[in-house]
């Protein structure tokens, strides 16, 4: 069976936040369903755009279209991925399903990003710039069990917040693996991981050395790093993610530390370091 194509106009008015208003817009959502010997097909689609208002002191114009698809199977066993699409200005993505596993490709752009969403949300104290590329492999690797990899390519990234630097990188490439228990589609537990980031003049890794609990809300990292290069990089690498990371580091060096991270506590134990 085929459904039909809903077309929705957006509210007259939808208020997003204070001084933000929405007069017109579309989104539009299409469905449709096909049986075959097998399974019978989904696909499932929307698309908004053509967003026009104004937040108080200018207009604000979204007409590019901001999309999403999703294609699956219901077969005996349940639904089943097959592939699935997001598509706008500011990041694209592609997912397809494999045999026990999930493989795609993503791109993003802060700076189309900061220029579209700007308009709808305060984004005054926040500057961001830069794009990145990548893909990633999810794995079932048996009853409960699963693996998962990714590589991603960064450039020109510089992330800030009211004049404080919160991420600054020219140039970087980060590969993750790894490995842990899962219950249905929600990881439980990590097991093994490591995360190499390279730029032109450094190198950084980091190894998990004792397993996370993720239902833990008070789990904790124990990792042990290895690096060599500026300081100042590999702290700004760090902050977005761990709290108490010096603001000013200089320098160049070559290190070999223990970290251990958890809510409102970081201890650094330093095996090597060389200036």
């Amino acid at each position: 069976a085929e459904l039909p194509q809903l077309t929705r106009m957006l509210p007259r008015t939808l208020r997003l936040r204070p001084g933000v208003r929405v007069d017109a817009g579309s989104i539009e959502i299409t469905a449709r369903s096909a049986k075959t010997d097998a399974a019978r097909n989904w696909t499932v689609g929307a698309a908004l755009q053509d967003l026009v208002g104004t937040d108080g002191q200018r207009p604000i114009r979204w007409t590019k279209p901001f999309e999403i698809g999703i294609d699956a199977i219901d077969t005996a066993d349940g639904p089943q991925f097959q592939s699935g699409l997001l598509r706008s200005t500011f990041a694209s993505a592609s997912a397809n399903g494999t045999a026990g596993g999930l493989e795609g490709d993503l791109q993003f752009n802060l700076d189309e990003l900061a220029e579209e969403l700007g308009q709808f949300q305060d984004l005054s104290a926040w500057k961001l710039h830069g794009k990145g590329a990548g893909k990633f492999s999810l794995r079932d690797t048996g009853a409960g069990r699963f693996a998962v990899s990714a590589e991603l390519d960064l450039q020109q990234i510089d992330v800030q917040r009211e004049g404080k630097v919160v991420w600054n990188d020219p140039q970087v490439r980060v590969e993750i693996q790894a490995a842990g228990s899962r219950l249905d589609f929600q990881p439980q537990r990590i097991e093994t991981a490591t995360v190499m980031m390279r730029g032109p003049a450094d190198t950084l890794t980091a190894e998990l050395l004792e397993p996370i609990n993720l239902v833990d809300a008070n789990r904790s990292w124990f990792l042990k790093i290895n690096g060599n290069g500026p300081l100042e990089q590999w702290a700004g690498r760090l902050r977005p993610w761990v709290s108490g990371v010096p603001e000013q580091l200089a320098g160049q060096s070559t290190i070999s530390a223990q970290l251990r991270a958890a809510p409102g506590l970081l201890q650094v134990c330093l095996l090597y370091t060389s200036p």
